[in-house]
């Protein structure tokens, strides 16, 4: 696992804005593009931000997650469905370079996951056998959001093609600039489920209500702690090969039987 360190931040005000004089021309372009309309929805700036970051950058596909703690971590935004899906492993499993992004406060820069001899594998095997399998990314980018020396979030860039992305001194700014916009008082108060920004309820963070709602099912049905019941949940999403926001919305719609643990008789 490779990560840019503390470096990745230079040019970065005491309250993570960029200074003037440090704006680099791919930071101005994105700039330009990320902004919204006056009459734009603000559930959908996340993902207009990851949009412009492919469009910037060059890469193929972005996503900005949110830590709700512990190992849990919620796309809020992406540039295409592919991206979204390619996110959302990490959530149903648990494991993962964003997650290890705002664990750590420092980017993780993977250049081609599918090699062998990628950290990866040996960090997060089922999450690289995953994403090997079911996306066509080969190189992942994860720089943590932070606010307040914090790392709340994640934004990573994704690529089809392997090797170092040419700007890793633009994203690290464009995290920056993102994270001075959606983090601080109001994540956290969504962190902790009370109300929180309008873009958490956006088209890609929305979905993950169904998952509270099931893991809500999940407890009550079999007498277990919110954690039990979410690792119950991820079982049983991993078992059936599917993301475990899409099997949480089956539950909540009675598609999908409540899971139920099987006791000793």
């Amino acid at each position: 696992m490779t990560d840019v360190g503390k470096d990745a931040g230079h040019g970065h005000g005491s309250d993570g804005q960029i200074e003037p004089e440090c704006r680099s021309g791919p930071l101005q372009r994105f700039e330009a593009s990320a902004v919204a309309g006056p009459d734009e929805d603000p559930r959908r700036l996340p993902d207009r931000w990851c949009r412009s970051v492919v469009e910037v950058l060059g890469v193929d596909g972005a996503a900005i997650s949110v830590s709700l703690g512990a190992d849990l971590s919620v796309p809020i935004g992406a540039s295409d469905v592919e991206a979204t899906r390619a996110e959302a492993l990490q959530f149903t499993l648990a494991e993962g370079p964003c997650l290890d992004a705002y664990t750590s406060r420092c980017p993780v820069l993977l250049s081609d996951v599918r090699s062998p001899d990628s950290p990866a594998w040996s960090r997060w095997p089922t999450y690289a056998a995953e994403l090997t399998r079911a996306s066509p990314y080969r190189a992942v980018f994860a720089f943590p959001l932070v606010s307040g020396g914090a790392a709340l979030a994640s934004l990573s860039a994704l690529h089809r093609a392997a090797g170092q992305l040419d700007h890793l001194s633009a994203l690290s700014e464009i995290a920056a600039w993102i994270a001075a916009r959606v983090m601080g008082a109001d994540m956290i108060a969504a962190a902790d489920r009370e109300p929180g920004p309008p873009w958490m309820d956006g088209p890609t963070g929305s979905r993950r209500h169904q998952v509270w709602v099931a893991q809500g099912l999940i407890a009550a049905r079999n007498w277990l702690t919110p954690g039990q019941a979410l690792d119950l949940l991820r079982a049983q999403a991993f078992s059936a090969g599917r993301l475990l926001d899409d099997i949480a919305g089956d539950i909540v719609a009675g598609r999908v039987p409540v899971p139920v643990l099987q006791t000793d008789p």
